[in-house]
């Protein structure tokens, strides 16, 4: 970091992984993302129907590239290896994902959304995105005033919650 580059090296000789503490037991499951640098998870569940783990994290395309140049949400399904994307499109990068349940009654986890800061390198402007997670489409887009930086950290929090806190 001190010579400018990014704080984070990718390494193609080795394999990306990250692990899952089963709920009922002591050991980890690792699990290998080949040709990946997955530096935020944002959230994992498991499907209650059908016992998949399902994870979102953000992801970095090239491996190698710096931090402010993260350009896809995935949601994998660790049983199945199924992995489905939501890309940016060109010149356009996000910052961390947050999580956000439309139905608390809800059996299943991904029937929520991701909210995500996206900005575009082009136009110079930046956006709220929202993605439905069950299937990783765009939904409504929100224009924002000013640029937001890259390494922006969200937490969104109900009123009552905010009145908690006071």
């Amino acid at each position: 970091m001190i010579r400018g580059g990014s704080p984070m090296v990718y390494d193609q000789s080795r394999t990306a992984q990250f692990d899952v503490l089963p709920k009922y037991a002591a050991e980890m499951r690792w699990v290998d993302m080949p040709n990946c640098l997955c530096f935020h998870l944002c959230n994992a569940w498991e499907e209650p129907t059908t016992g998949e783990v399902v994870v979102i994290g953000s992801c970095m395309t090239p491996p190698d590239s710096v931090l402010n140049e993260c350009n896809k949400c995935l949601k994998s399904i660790l049983f199945t290896g199924e992995i489905n994307k939501f890309i940016f499109d060109d010149s356009r990068y996000g910052g961390e994902p947050y999580f956000v349940p439309s139905d608390s009654n809800s059996t299943k986890e991904d029937n929520s959304y991701i909210l995500t800061f996206m900005h575009d390198e082009k136009m110079l402007e930046s956006k709220m995105l929202i993605v439905n997670a069950a299937n990783m489409q765009l939904k409504p887009i929100v224009k924002l005033p000013s640029r937001v930086p890259y390494d922006f950290h969200g937490t969104f929090i109900n009123s009552s919650g905010l009145q908690s806190q006071a």
